[in-house]
């Protein structure tokens, strides 16, 4: 599960920041190198100083949300046409949302139930973010 609230913007540091968006040849190992630097400058206590989100959740969701992005350029996926998209269910009645949070458990269905029943392959939607059946930037 994705989420909506994980953008990219909420990473201060223009460096990471950029190779977020601007990356041409962004992989899974630059992605588990970013992660690393994550969790090392958490140990230390130091992820605010250096640009990270200051809430350690939304960079949890940022790092799920790309690595779902880069799945769709593995050649087996895209030969075998195997979707891949993020689903953002909203915030939600639940033990982890709270009993705040607006939505019923029921209704957070709605977009998994949409991305399930989708006929066709659609590559252009692959590796996509989606609430509420559609795509969310991540930007």
């Amino acid at each position: 599960m994705g989420a909506s609230v994980a953008k990219y913007s909420l990473i201060k540091n223009k460096e990471i920041h950029a190779k977020f968006l601007y990356d041409n040849d962004f992989t899974k190992s630059k992605l588990f190198y970013i992660a690393n630097s994550f969790e090392k400058d958490v140990k230390q206590r130091l992820y605010i100083e250096k640009g990270w989100p200051e809430n350690i959740y939304y960079m949890s969701k940022i790092l799920l949300n790309s690595y779902t992005g880069l799945l769709v350029n593995y050649k087996n996926i895209h030969d075998n046409q195997i979707r891949v998209y993020g689903c953002c269910p909203g915030w939600v009645k639940t033990d982890l949302g709270g009993p705040k949070a607006p939505m019923p458990v029921e209704r957070s269905l709605i977009t998994p139930l949409y991305l399930l029943g989708l006929q066709e392959f659609q590559q252009e939607i692959q590796g996509k973010l989606f609430l509420n059946k559609k795509v969310v930037s991540l930007e």
